[in-house]
């Protein structure tokens, strides 16, 4: 596969430490910088000699929850066998039951054996083998595969068994009623407590999925339920909704049940029921109003306006102020993220929190011990809806160019 950069790791021997990460990798509350470039490497597979010569499930007459043997034979190769990872396929319902055998799962000369074991509520239909990844003690390897899957070569083995009726979950979970209890603020978010009765044959409710859509701008807020939110047969949980979200009407739009052996059933108001979609009508209308004033929604991230060290130079292992000013178009700025770099590479992170007008934020002493110039490189604001605008000298993507320069340096 093609192995491309995710992280890099720099510690100097004064014990500073500098993180690198791919840009989508990095979180609001992190201090790391981003890669400037992503190199990557391809490592092609050598399918060698380990190309299965048998697979077997034991007994091929099988029920839900039940187990029996599975067996896999391959050559004798020289660098050794590790794991293969066999995948069965149900073209019924397009389920796939995967399964492991290890070396330390070797009976006989080149012969393997692990447990086939089948999930509990099991819907019926016939499984057949669709592809085995074998992977020897060196870290190649190799796909074969039924369908023609890219990469991969033919599968020169077949294998099937057969799960019967006997206790198998056929049936989706059905959707009985929702509704909307309460309401609260908590921070910059309007939270609502909902509601959900929902029922499941055998295998219970795996979680739910709940869309509302404000028909005004097309806006949607979504909420899971899990088993864990469970009690009394409702399922209970706080929707959130930003406050700076523009006003108007939320309505139930999309309700989405899955249970625990996967079978899956989706409802939608009336009028989106279409015959290929094979979902069905929601129980009853549902709705939330927002009305905080907001008439249209923040979607803009924060401007960068000025940034000033408090002073220009200042001896190793001294503290340094950085103020900041910035603007917003609607919600307002929630943080400022510097970074500052000297000609060895060596960087400074500063978090800038509001003050007064402005923005202030100190550089500690411990960041301080290496001499030399430090030049803004980067800065990350972001705003209390959310929107995140990133400035950069080396801008990529949606980010922007640094529209102002600012450094000081640390003397020896």
């Amino acid at each position: 596969g093609v192995y491309r950069l995710k992280s890099a790791s720099l510690t100097d021997k004064s014990g500073n430490r500098s993180l690198y990460r791919r840009e989508e990798d990095i979180r609001d509350d992190d201090e790391e910088e981003a890669l400037e470039e992503i190199p990557s490497f391809q490592v092609v597979k050598d399918p060698g000699t380990l190309s299965p010569l048998a697979c077997q499930v034991e007994r091929q007459d099988l029920s839900a929850g039940c187990s029996t043997a599975l067996s896999l034979t391959l050559p004798q190769a020289p660098i050794g066998f590790d794991k293969a990872t066999t995948v069965f396929w149900n073209p019924q319902n397009g389920r796939r039951l995967i399964y492991d055998i290890k070396e330390e799962d070797q009976v006989a000369a080149g012969v393997y054996r692990s447990e086939l074991d089948i999930p509990d509520h099991e819907p019926q239909g016939s499984y057949t083998l669709l592809k085995i990844t074998v992977k020897d003690r060196a870290g190649e390897s190799v796909t074969y595969a039924s369908n023609g899957e890219e990469d991969s070569l033919p599968l020169p083995v077949s294998c099937s068994f057969q799960v019967g009726p006997q206790t198998g979950d056929n049936t989706p979970p059905a959707l009985q009623s929702i509704s909307i209890v309460e309401s609260r603020s908590k921070g910059n978010n309007r939270e609502y407590r909902v509601q959900v009765k929902a029922s499941d044959d055998l295998s219970g409710v795996e979680h739910i999925t709940l869309r509302f859509q404000n028909d005004q701008n097309d806006h949607s807020v979504t909420k899971v339920l899990t088993k864990d939110d469970r009690l009394g047969g409702v399922y209970t949980g706080w929707l959130q909704v930003s406050r700076y979200e523009p006003d108007g009407t939320f309505q139930l739009d999309n309700v989405a049940l899955m249970d625990e052996a996967k079978n899956y059933q989706a409802y939608c108001r009336p009028a989106d029921i279409k015959d290929w979609n094979h979902k069905l009508p929601l129980p009853q209308a549902v709705s939330f109003t927002l009305s905080g004033g907001v008439s249209q929604a923040d979607e803009n991230g924060p401007q960068l306006l000025s940034v000033a060290p408090s002073k220009e130079s200042i001896d190793a292992g001294d503290d340094l102020t950085i103020t900041a000013k910035a603007r917003d178009d609607l919600s307002g700025v929630d943080s400022v993220k510097l970074q500052f770099k000297n000609a060895e590479g060596k960087s400074i992170n500063v978090t800038l929190k509001e003050k007064g007008s402005g923005y202030e934020g100190k550089v500690k002493s411990f960041q301080t011990k290496q001499e030399g110039t430090y030049r803004l490189t980067r800065a990350t604001l972001t705003d209390k809806a959310g929107n995140r605008q990133v400035y950069t000298t080396s801008p990529q993507g949606s980010q922007l160019p640094l529209p102002l320069a600012a450094s000081f340096t640390i003397n020896d």
